[in-house]
């Protein structure tokens, strides 16, 4: 991941008495933070968001509706700081790694879970050392990534209702892991009781990471696959009729982002920058970024 990306981004942010300027266009740059934290290739947000807006729109939604998604698109990892230090102790691991690869397993089959953790334990370490960590895993059952989620999810909640952003977008960030079947976290509501548009997140987010790593056909094949176990069956045929049509992967494809994705902000909902917008959003990432570690806790 190249930290030069995210630095250009911010740099091509400027503001001046006057200035008209989306406020998206901020938060977009500094996806490329989120996308560092949470160990995903630089990007993930920006693609994710564009993945769901496409969902939404196809699904109907009303332009407020549209706007809680968007934004809520934009900072679905804003909470993921935060449990960066609890999974590093617990899987005795890079915490980058360990995101990383989770987000390519079906960690609601046992099986999965299983592999998933005794190849990510106490990376670099000798078999004595993997064994034991293992173990202590193992005996700390579900529980834990229930935790993990929790922390994370419900942090990102807090932060956009810091920025100021609707209820709708907090819950949606808050519900981002939970599943259709009621196997998801962090408190295993199902169907309808998640709200639509952290459903719409959750499938758009795993897409975007299939995409990448192996490409459309794997990103449509994971997507049926669970269609009415992790995601609404009724979303991932929106989605599918979109990929059909050609329309997200000819985007995704592009290699800047960031305009398309502005693009798709409601035009009678965009939001500009204000001070108050800046000072808002220089604190909560200042908390995401403290959040990494308790050494850092009110750093910044």
């Amino acid at each position: 991941m190249k930290i030069g990306s995210a630095k250009h981004a911010i740099e091509n942010v400027t503001v001046t008495d006057g200035a008209v300027l989306r406020y998206s266009e901020v938060l977009s740059a500094l996806s490329f933070i989120l996308d560092m934290v949470e160990g995903q290739p630089e990007g993930h947000v920006l693609r994710s968001c564009f993945i769901g807006m496409m969902i939404g729109e196809r699904v109907g939604l009303s332009n407020e509706d549209r706007s809680a998604l968007f934004y809520a698109l934009l900072l679905k990892d804003a909470g993921c700081s935060s449990n960066a230090s609890k999974l590093a102790a617990h899987f005795g691991s890079d915490d980058f790694r360990a995101k990383r690869a989770f987000k390519t397993v079906n960690w609601s089959r046992l099986p999965n879970a299983v592999l998933y953790a005794a190849r990510t334990v106490s990376l670099g370490e000798n078999i004595w050392s993997k064994g034991r960590r293992f173990l202590s895993v193992s005996k700390a059952g579900p529980g834990v990534g229930r935790e993990l989620v929790r922390i994370r999810c419900e942090r990102g909640a807090e932060i956009s209702h810091l920025m100021g952003f609707p209820e709708q977008t907090s819950q949606a960030i808050r519900s981002l892991d939970e599943h259709w079947d009621g196997a998801g976290h962090p408190d295993g509501i199902q169907g309808q009781e998640i709200p639509l548009l952290a459903r719409i997140c959750g499938l758009a987010q795993t897409v975007e990471v299939f995409y990448t790593a192996y490409g459309p056909e794997r990103a449509e094949y994971v997507a049926r696959s669970r269609s009415k176990k992790w995601f609404d069956p009724e979303l991932v045929d929106a989605f599918l009729g979109v990929a059909r049509e050609g329309r997200i992967w000819e985007s995704l494809a592009e290699q800047d982002l960031t305009l398309e994705v502005s693009r798709l902000e409601p035009a009678e909902e965009v939001l500009m920058v204000t001070h108050g917008r800046l000072d808002l959003t220089a604190l909560a990432f200042a908390q995401i970024m403290d959040a990494k570690s308790p050494f850092t806790f009110q750093h910044s």
